[in-house]
């Protein structure tokens, strides 16, 4: 059975090391929180991420993100998103070098206002493997 958190406001933690799985978390706020060496294959619905740091993190391409918020967040060091994310909003994001995606452009519709990126087609996009 999944483990439900719901309701949650997380401010100032490091996350590292892990593997998140077999979870749900809804209706949720993480602030200023770094996720390192994290892979993330849990379901996400309705969580906004604001100003975190997300480092060498691996979103699964069986995970399930609905309707969530990356604010002011970076991400860096060979990040993979799954092809599952929907209604997912980008707002004054700094994406480092070696971030790739499952076509995620193909299939999501996203709004980009990213940092230091005047055009999408600036991030190099690859494979999972």
């Amino acid at each position: 059975m999944k483990s439900i958190k719901g309701n949650l406001i997380v401010k100032n933690k490091l996350f590292k090391n892990a593997y998140l799985h077999d979870k749900k978390i809804y209706n949720s706020i993480f602030i200023n929180c770094v996720f390192r060496n994290i892979t993330f294959s849990a379901e996400f619905s309705k969580v906004k991420f604001k100003n975190c740091k997300f480092q060498s993190c691996i979103f699964e391409f069986d995970s399930e993100w609905r309707k969530i918020r990356f604010i002011e967040c970076s991400f860096t060091k060979n990040l993979f998103f799954p092809k599952t994310f929907k209604h997912i909003y980008f707002k004054s994001n700094i994406f480092y070098k070696n971030l790739t995606s499952g076509n995620i452009l193909e299939n999501n519709k996203f709004v980009y206002k990213v940092k230091g990126i005047k055009d999408i087609s600036q991030i190099t996009w690859g494979d999972h493997y």
